[in-house]
């Protein structure tokens, strides 16, 4: 009995071999070519006519030997990779949510939504988007997991919290918090750390996650599904050692829930205040064109100054007195503009801060969050309802976060 041949033959060699040689024998073809147009090139150059017919007819060759060696070459090209797994499918678009999480309205289809999530896999293998650096599996694993919200982000934003608090330097005085919601945005609305989507394109998913999750019942459904493992999360992150090697004492761990609870308070008073105004996006809109006007006018100084230091230099006195003159109207209006929009902000936020909680943020703070939920919004007021609910969730926060201050070492 034969034994199987295990090794190629000549005949498989050729097989394999073959579009390349083609390949191989395209370039030579054009190598000949050229080198042939030179050695004939040599031989008629003392007769001008006849070299300027050779060159029309060796054009005219070349083209046609660099057309054969592209065409014999692409033969051998490795043919491209098909697409992703994951990747558009269908009509669906990059970033476009999953087909089968649509907008919660109502408690039943609430229920039924919560009722049909899937398992949380380890790292979040079955979706687009990335995850926490160094991410675990968690010990919760087993429970259920949103599909845009993965347990990933509920971990790093514990520990990112934590990570913000500033104990006290010395006994006696009071610790701070150093996270910013400009900070959050960055981390979470741009970098999408623990979010995920479908296809490559990031900006149409942090989109898609958005239109996603920015309603009433998607808020509520998703605060619902993850809060009591976000205070665990949190109380883990509470309890883990310092990188100094110290852990943080349960007078500390006090002070860290009280002081995010009334972070978490000021927010949740910032949005009410703006859902229950009536023209919340025309204010907006306000606010942005005195911000405009603002920089028109600087824009506008700044041409004037330009022309005027030209008409000095070119000894144009009469147009740079004049030009001077103009420069100071234009300083004016500035100086205008700007002291508008400040009162314009100015009344905005004492708007703001006629709901009591509003007052524990500071105006910047208070102003981006403005920003934020107007840029929601603003082609969509129908959402503002959506801001409601995220300050009736962020309230609830807050209390979840003065009873854990109430027992600080109930986590260890």
């Amino acid at each position: 009995m034969s034994k199987p041949n295990r090794y190629r033959t000549d005949k498989d060699d050729d097989r394999e071999t073959e579009p390349s040689r083609k390949g191989h024998h395209g370039l030579a073809l054009l190598i000949l070519i050229l080198l042939a147009g030179v050695v004939v090139w040599f031989w008629l150059a003392r007769d001008p006519e006849a070299r300027e017919e050779f060159s029309n007819r060796m054009a005219s060759l070349r083209e046609s030997a660099i057309n054969l060696a592209a065409d014999l070459m692409s033969r051998t090209t490795t043919p491209p990779s098909p697409p992703d797994v994951g990747a558009v499918a269908g009509n669906s678009l990059p970033g476009a949510p999953p087909k089968y999480r649509s907008p919660i309205e109502t408690p039943a289809e609430l229920d039924e939504a919560l009722a049909e999530q899937r398992p949380v896999q380890p790292g979040g293998a079955e979706v687009r988007g990335p995850v926490a650096p160094g991410e675990q599996v968690p010990p919760d694993a087993g429970r259920k997991d949103d599909q845009v919200v993965r347990i990933a982000f509920i971990d790093d934003l514990a520990s990112w919290l934590v990570s913000h608090y500033v104990p006290a330097a010395t006994p006696g005085r009071s610790g701070r918090l150093s996270a910013s919601l400009q900070g959050a945005n960055l981390r979470y609305g741009m970098g999408m750390t623990g979010l995920a989507w479908i296809g490559d394109d990031l900006p149409a998913g942090r989109t898609a996650a958005l239109n996603h999750l920015f309603t009433p019942g998607m808020l509520d459904a998703i605060y619902r599904l993850y809060v009591d493992r976000f205070m665990e999360a949190v109380n883990r992150s509470a309890a883990t050692p310092l990188p100094s090697g110290e852990a943080l004492s349960p007078a500390q761990r006090s002070e860290f829930f009280k002081l995010y609870a009334r972070q978490f308070r000021g927010v949740a008073g910032a949005l009410q205040a703006l859902a229950s105004m009536p023209d919340f996006n025309r204010q907006m809109e306000n606010l942005s064109a005195a911000a405009q006007r603002v920089v028109d006018t600087n824009a506008q100084y700044s041409e004037l100054t330009f022309a005027a230091d030209e008409a000095r230099s070119n000894g144009e006195l009469t147009r740079y007195s004049t030009l001077r003159q103009q420069m100071a109207a234009k300083g004016q209006q500035y100086q205008q503009a700007v002291i508008a929009r400040e009162q314009a902000k100015s009344a905005f936020v004492q708007a703001l801060k006629r709901t009591p909680e509003a007052r524990y943020l500071d105006d910047d703070a208070l102003l981006f969050i403005a920003s934020w939920i107007d840029r929601r919004t603003h082609n969509n007021p129908e959402k503002l309802t959506a801001a409601g609910q995220a300050a009736n969730l962020f309230r609830d926060l807050a209390g979840h976060f003065d009873a854990a201050a109430a027992n600080p070492g109930a986590s260890q």
